[in-house]
């Protein structure tokens, strides 16, 4: 679960980056510790696989489809929040 919770803060941190927003870009240092806990707290009970998912959205932003990447994220959110409510 460690290790996961940082891999999800990291990719979570690397998309606010490549956002290209100087203030998003800012979020992973002010947000990082909160994501990785979160991380850590949900890998290790009984949700969902999040790699199909991440990987999802990370397709859809290296293919620089932004209708694509919004509403792969939008269905990543809705499962981080049937995860942890």
């Amino acid at each position: 679960p460690v290790r996961a919770g940082r891999a999800d803060a990291a990719f979570h941190g690397a998309l606010l980056r490549a956002s290209g927003n100087r203030f998003f870009a800012q979020l992973p240092r002010v947000l990082g510790q909160a994501l990785t806990a979160r991380g850590e707290r949900v890998h290790a009970g009984p949700h969902h696989h999040p790699v199909a998912s991440h990987t999802e959205v990370a397709a859809r932003v290296r293919e620089m489809d932004p209708d694509g990447a919004y509403t792969a994220m939008l269905e990543l959110l809705d499962l981080s929040l049937r995860d942890d409510p």
